[in-house]
């Protein structure tokens, strides 16, 4: 296909007719951008597309197929980053306390991970790699392989414990396998992404109104809660797994409305 049919399927730029890729300018780029956002797209679709058409004009330039990159003098449209969904205290109590679980191993295995998930904040990869002897009952803590295989140490509550043990009993009744990966399927198989999210999205349905029920919300919930009653937010860092503290700060933006209500009810000129 020629250049401008790749640009046109790919990036939908059709502000210009040269077939040859070192006609294109910064201007025509900027031309197109405002096309996009008159037919509607967002400013987030809009800069993901420039970025991505950066990254191909940028490979032309590595390959000496450009002298410049057009792309690297356009600004890159501002958006608002959404803030990370979570579950009320509300939510929480009906999800463990009000909701039935299926009193055989599968619902027993589905309510230990939910436990889990939002005792520690874990990654779903990171819940379906926990191995059982990186778990401490004594300590209540678990050894967690996270991104980039770097390890962490995280603590876990006396609820998720209680969960797991119920899961294990559950498990040893009916011959399934948990010394290796601990949370398994029939004929001890190991859980699969997709399954994690239907089991999480199942029980996050019936105890909130969420638009988005997967399981990285009840990681968002752990954060947030935490920094709700006064954690610190490079301990949090640290139990998340995050690099950089600017990944976890999005919390705060969570935790400044919740403290805003305060304000409005308690300050005497609020």
């Amino acid at each position: 296909a020629s250049f401008q049919n790749f640009i046109l399927a790919h990036y939908e730029f059709n502000v210009f007719t040269s077939e040859d890729v070192d006609m294109v300018t910064h201007r025509m780029i900027r031309t197109w951008m405002g096309e996009l956002m008159e037919a509607g797209r967002s400013h987030r679709t809009v800069a993901r597309k420039v970025a991505s058409l950066s990254a191909f004009f940028h490979f032309l330039r590595k390959t000496e197929r450009l002298e410049t990159n057009p792309a690297a003098k356009v600004k890159v449209p501002k958006f608002e980053k959404k803030l990370p969904a979570f579950l009320k205290d509300k939510s929480i109590t009906t999800l463990f306390e009000n909701i039935e679980y299926p009193d055989t191993t599968v619902g027993k295995r589905d309510k230990a991970l939910l436990e889990l998930l939002y005792s520690c904040g874990l990654r779903r990869s990171e819940l379906i790699l926990l191995e059982y002897h990186n778990i401490d009952f004594k300590n209540r803590t678990l050894k967690v392989l996270g991104k980039g295989r770097k390890e962490r140490i995280v603590p876990f509550g006396e609820h998720a414990s209680e969960a797991m043990k119920v899961y294990m009993a559950a498990c040893q009744v009916d011959n399934w396998d948990f010394q290796q990966q601990f949370f398994v399927r029939k004929e001890s198989q190991p859980l699969y992404p997709k399954l994690v999210y239907r089991i999480v999205t199942k029980y996050l349905q019936q105890a909130c109104s969420l638009s988005k029920t997967s399981p990285h919300v009840l990681r968002h919930t752990f954060a947030t809660h935490l920094l709700d009653r006064g954690a610190d937010l490079n301990a949090i860092k640290e139990l998340l797994g995050h690099t950089s503290l600017a990944a976890t700060q999005v919390y705060v933006h969570n935790s400044i409305s919740k403290l805003r209500d305060v304000y409005q009810k308690a300050h005497p000129k609020a």
